[in-house]
């Protein structure tokens, strides 16, 4: 919001520049106040993030967590082994507490989640694009957001590249920036990406 705000300043007028306001006044409570706890927070629930959380850290040259952080492709047998430590008695966590947990959230896309994407991998993904002599600054400032995003998150919905930061760069975001069929590319190669964290 306040990039946004920043944008407008270019409209005042010069003549009359910026003003001060100041406020100077008191809260008023009323004798019958309740206080209300609206959001219940579930200790438990967070313990079961943070194990899970702290598993996927501690096991992160696990060959299938190694799979999901190089942008490499998966299969069921990847995951079985993954759940089979997870899941273990006396593992980090029960599998109905996951469920409870995360829902229906794949194993894979939660690994990616928290660990997050290599870089060299990432970079890989949008070589063709990256490579592109032609680029303009804004277009590589873009695909460098792109790459960020991906590296920190692990995963990027599609959406994500019409919202902020990337609207910074153009209102329109990806669309803006590249055009209608180079975008196209761009979030298929994206979804690509995502796919890599589902089993194949």
């Amino acid at each position: 919001m306040r990039v946004n705000i920043r944008n407008l300043t270019r409209f005042l007028d010069p003549e009359e520049g910026l003003k001060d306001v100041y406020t100077n006044f008191e809260d008023e409570i009323g004798e019958d106040i309740k206080e209300f706890n609206v959001v219940k927070s579930d200790s438990q629930l967070r313990d079961y993030h943070l194990r899970v959380q702290r598993f996927i850290r501690e096991n992160k040259d696990h060959i299938t967590i190694r799979r999901l952080v190089n942008n490499e492709p998966i299969s069921h047998t990847d995951i079985q082994s993954l759940e089979n430590i997870l899941f273990a008695e006396g593992g980090p966590i029960p599998r109905d507490e996951y469920e409870k947990v995360f829902g229906e959230e794949p194993l894979g896309r939660l690994v990616r989640s928290v660990a997050g994407l290599n870089r060299k991998a990432a970079k890989e993904a949008f070589a063709e694009f990256l490579n592109d002599s032609t680029l303009s600054p804004d277009q590589i400032s873009f695909l460098d957001k792109i790459v960020d995003y991906i590296c920190k998150n692990g995963i990027m919905e599609p959406k994500v590249v019409f919202e902020t930061p990337f609207t910074h760069i153009n209102s329109r975001g990806v669309i803006g920036v590249f055009g209608e069929e180079e975008s196209k590319r761009i979030i298929a190669r994206i979804n690509e990406i995502n796919g890599n964290a589902d089993v194949a």
